[in-house]
């Protein structure tokens, strides 16, 4: 949570909050005993995993959408011919 919101330039109060965040929550799991540091690891990995392809999606989007993709043809996918009438 973190990361994105330092990388999507939230404001300065969003982003430490996410920080706090980190530090809280990892905490929390390793003081009250129902989870160990591991745990705080693999959500760790699991967490940049998922953002690393959400970020990935967000791009591949983006670059389709500024022509480095094909365009999808609106008549072809509506299935009209053009020039018939």
């Amino acid at each position: 949570v973190a990361i994105t919101l330092i990388a999507q330039r939230a404001p300065w109060w969003l982003r430490r909050t996410g920080v706090l965040h980190i530090g809280t929550t990892t905490s929390v799991i390793v003081m009250t005993g129902n989870h160990w540091i591991l745990d705080a690891v693999a959500g760790l990995v699991l967490a940049v995993t998922v953002d690393l392809a959400v970020a990935g999606v967000f791009r591949l989007s983006r670059s389709r959408a500024q022509g480095g993709g094909q365009a999808a043809d609106p008549t072809r996918l509506a299935g009209v011919t053009p020039g018939a009438g």
